[in-house]
């Protein structure tokens, strides 16, 4: 059996999406950062509860539960995606940040 690593958000050890509450998702974001975007590596702060994107393009994306979704639209502005990985492979959007 395969199990998801808890990670923390917002101070809170979370397991899979089932763990989150309105406030962790929906409340202020308490950190936002530039992502890291790459092909192998995980964002750096562990998984985000959204993307504020800069400019609106696609990207090749990693969900939480290690799903591979490709050329995935994002919006210029907010984007509520759940996300551990944004894949530099194919990324049209750019100025992205990941928001904890």
């Amino acid at each position: 059996m395969t199990t998801t690593p808890a990670f923390s958000m917002g101070g809170k050890k979370l397991v899979s999406l089932s763990d989150f509450d309105a406030a962790t998702l929906f409340g202020p974001a308490v950190k936002f950062v530039a992502a890291n975007v790459h092909d192998t590596t995980l964002l750096t702060n562990g998984p985000c509860r959204g993307l504020w994107v800069g400019v609106a393009g696609s990207a090749d994306m990693t969900q939480l539960d290690g799903t591979e979704v490709a050329s995935v639209p994002l919006l210029a502005g907010y984007n509520p995606f759940v996300v551990k990985r944004i894949k530099a492979t194919n990324l049209t959007a750019s100025a992205i940040w990941a928001i904890y």
